[in-house]
């Protein structure tokens, strides 16, 4: 991977809730190709001491900030006090 030293990754919303269907039994399954791959760049960064910036997705529990999760279109998830909204 060619990276100049003004390089930085920018990782959105990979968090534990993501994975939770994630098993022992299902870890080579295409699903998670996203996330090896996202490990990958993680660590070719990390060894090269850029910065990573990672943004995390997190809801109040009150419910106030939900948006498509009102209309049905989404579950609620990641709600602030939840371990699922930890980052990955």
């Amino acid at each position: 991977m060619k990276l100049g030293t003004n390089c930085a990754l920018l990782v959105i919303d990979i968090q534990q809730e993501d994975f939770q269907n994630m098993t022992p039994d299902n870890l080579a399954d295409p699903t998670w190709d996203c996330i090896r791959s996202a490990r990958r760049v993680l660590d070719v960064f990390r060894a090269r001491r850029l910065p990573v910036i990672h943004v995390q997705e997190a809801h109040r529990a009150d419910h106030v900030d939900f948006g498509r999760e009102l209309d049905g279109a989404e579950g609620p998830h990641c709600l602030e006090d939840s371990p699922g909204t930890d980052f990955a």
